[in-house]
């Protein structure tokens, strides 16, 4: 698993015992049910906790809405691995699971200073993919006007280098990698 760190900030005012909707942490084990802690939702509430395998965890039943917000930490290697891992490079990962692909772009945010394409590259993605992943993250994560990708099969023809849109978008990226980064220290 790509995710590291997990926090959730909760925004439940009046939230009673009863509602459910509690984080239940178990003891360290990827199958242990012996129950660690519950934690009610309750409004301002901040929770951290890791999220891989040490720290399993689940929600319960609700019986209300529950409202919060969630942000994971990953581990940019870990995360290309799962977006890019097939023996023979990137286009066949697209061919074999490019929603894996399409999900993370639209999803994974380095944490500033770094570009998307800098947090790539220091994850051992060339230089080339590495802004064909940027420009297409610029996209999906932060751009709605056109070219707007109605589907993720046409954001996969934009990762394979076959919209003739993406071109505007890699210039894009490259130029912010330029602007952030001195190109000698892309080499």
């Amino acid at each position: 698993k790509f995710r590291q760190l997990s926090t959730l900030l909760y925004f439940n005012e009046g939230w009673e015992q009863g509602d459910g909707g509690e984080n239940r942490l178990y003891f360290e084990g990827a199958f242990n049910t012996a129950v660690r802690t519950d934690t009610a939702p309750l409004a301002n509430r901040l929770l951290l906790f890791w999220s891989g395998d040490d720290c399993p965890h689940e929600v319960l039943h609700t019986k209300k809405d529950r409202y919060a917000s969630t942000i994971w930490y990953a581990d940019a290697g870990l995360l290309v691995d799962d977006m890019m891992v097939h023996p023979l490079g990137l286009n066949e990962r697209l061919a074999d699971d490019h929603m894996k692909v399409v999900g993370h772009l639209q999803t994974a945010f380095p944490v500033a200073p770094l570009t998307f394409a800098e947090a790539m590259m220091r994850a051992g993605v060339p230089l080339e993919q590495a802004q064909r992943l940027d420009a297409v993250h610029a996209f999906l994560a932060y751009d709605r006007r056109p070219p707007h990708w109605v589907a993720w099969d046409n954001a996969r023809s934009a990762l394979e280098g076959l919209d003739p849109r993406t071109q505007d978008l890699l210039e894009a990226a490259s130029q912010r990698l330029r602007v952030h980064r001195p190109q000698q220290e892309l080499q």
